[in-house]
């Protein structure tokens, strides 16, 4: 259907005989790593994320009519699988100079956070660094409408540069049937969509930066597994990419008014919530007992019982400094207060856990940069406490992991080249539970020093 509704916006601009602007552009990366090593094991990869197998290349359309009232937005991208729609397949248009209304698939990364670690991150940490969201969320659907307004656009200042951004998603079963929407309107409610809106604001405050504040709804009405397996209960509505569990608040500053300097901070508040749906209790577990490793899988409520269940606070806060050809860039992140409680049965108390990274560079010659990449990860003990047996504290849930590497890159015209020696330093041994195999475990580190030599490849066109 989007690619229909894109083809159709195309040719729209085309027999209209509109003067229209079609802009192309393009980003991807790919990397390989021809040497890692571990206490007498090595590997050759070619994986450009641990999330990935394959190189990310993907390319961008923008349209728009010549006043830009009008026009569309698509991605499209390919990582190994099926070729595929990328962030972006929609339609938007704008009826007045202060509002614009998008419709789609799409990504709105206005508001968003800025600071965001390197490519090599998963090569320094098992769990990498903290993205652009962690400080504050964009606006993301995969089906959905997003309206943008500049209610102040009429000042002939520069106090105007108030926004405010709303997106909502769609019910389910609009989504998922294959006639058309307006006739899945039995046994639906459209306040289950708008209970999962997310709506923001953002304030550029001349001279010294730009303030944001969001709330992120989240339907917990959710599909669960019952003893046999079988999905029950109905999954009220889909769309948006924050509508899973727990409502947030977040806020957000981003500090300009020092020339080469940028500082960002933010912070995220889950509301606690209630649910009888298989959310997870506790991930799954490996942990050495004596000589022996014991495995425990992830710890599911299951529909006869009700969890109450905090999402960790989280604070982040980035900072670029970048005066003439050194750069320095730093991120901290905290989560803390996550809890998760099955009356009668058990209590989850999991402990903080700290982020932190810090990477200088300096531009030795006009397309030539080298640098350093140090990152950080302390998890303390979970604690258990259970009618069982009481108060414990869950061995092998904590660790402190480290890794740095220097790199250098070359900046060729459209991308980059980037290559360094870097050293992991897990803090345990980790395992991955995977159910999809049988519900096993596999060991992914052995708590062993990790050096990997990968090279990054990224156009930007």
């Amino acid at each position: 259907m989007k690619r229909y509704i894109l083809t159709f916006c195309a040719l729209l601009f085309v027999a209209a005989g509109v003067s229209a602007e079609l802009v192309w552009s393009g980003w991807g990366r790919g990397i390989f790593t021809p040497m890692a090593f571990s206490d007498g094991d090595s590997s050759v990869s070619a994986a450009t994320y641990n999330t990935r197998k394959n190189p990310r290349v993907g390319f961008k359309i923008n349209g728009s009519s010549a006043g830009e009232t009008i026009g569309f937005k698509a991605d499209f991208y390919w990582d190994g699988g099926i070729p595929a729609v990328g962030d972006n397949a929609s339609v938007w248009v704008r009826p007045f100079p202060f509002l614009k209304l998008t419709v789609g698939k799409f990504v709105e990364d206005e508001l968003r956070g800025l600071l965001a670690n390197t490519e090599f991150t998963s090569w320094l940490t098992p769990n990498n660094g903290k993205g652009e969201d962690a400080l504050f969320s964009r606006f993301l659907a995969s089906s959905g409408a997003h309206i943008s307004i500049s209610p102040l656009f009429w000042l002939d200042s520069e106090w105007n540069g108030l926004t405010i951004q709303a997106a909502v998603g769609s019910n389910a079963g609009s989504y998922f049937s294959m006639e058309r929407a307006n006739r899945n309107v039995i046994d639906q409610d459209m306040a289950d969509v708008y209970k999962a809106i997310q709506i923001g604001l953002g304030y550029k405050i001349p001279d010294i930066g730009f303030a944001r504040v969001q709330f992120i709804g989240n339907n917990r009405a959710q599909l669960r597994y019952n003893d046999n397996g079988l999905l029950v209960g109905t999954k009220l509505m889909e769309g948006l990419g924050f509508n899973r569990d727990a409502d947030v608040i977040e806020a957000s500053f981003r500090f300009t008014m020092i020339d080469d300097l940028t500082v960002e901070a933010g912070v995220k508040i889950p509301l606690e919530f209630t649910t009888d749906a298989s959310a997870e209790v506790y991930p799954a577990l490996a942990r050495v007992v004596g000589d022996a490793i014991e495995f425990n899988a992830p710890v599911m409520n299951t529909d006869r019982m009700e969890a109450t269940i905090q999402l960790p606070y989280s604070f982040a806060l980035g900072a670029i400094w970048e005066p003439g050809d050194f750069r320095i860039f730093g991120r901290a992140d905290i989560e803390m207060g996550k809890h998760s409680i099955r009356k009668d049965l058990d209590e989850y108390f999991f402990a903080p856990v700290f982020d932190f990274w810090l990477v200088p560079s300096y531009n030795i010659f006009e397309n030539f940069t080298v640098g350093l990449d140090f990152g950080m990860e302390y998890h303390g003990m979970d604690v258990k406490d259970s009618l069982q047996r009481g108060r414990e504290e869950l061995e092998g849930s904590d660790y402190f992991d480290m890794g740095f590497g220097p790199w250098v890159e070359y900046n060729v015209g459209g991308g980059t080249i980037k290559t360094g020696v870097f050293v992991m330093l897990p803090g345990r041994e980790r395992y991955e539970y995977t159910a999809s195999s049988g519900k096993q475990f596999h060991q992914t580190f052995s708590g062993k020093p990790v050096i990997s030599v990968p090279i990054s490849f990224t156009y930007s066109l």
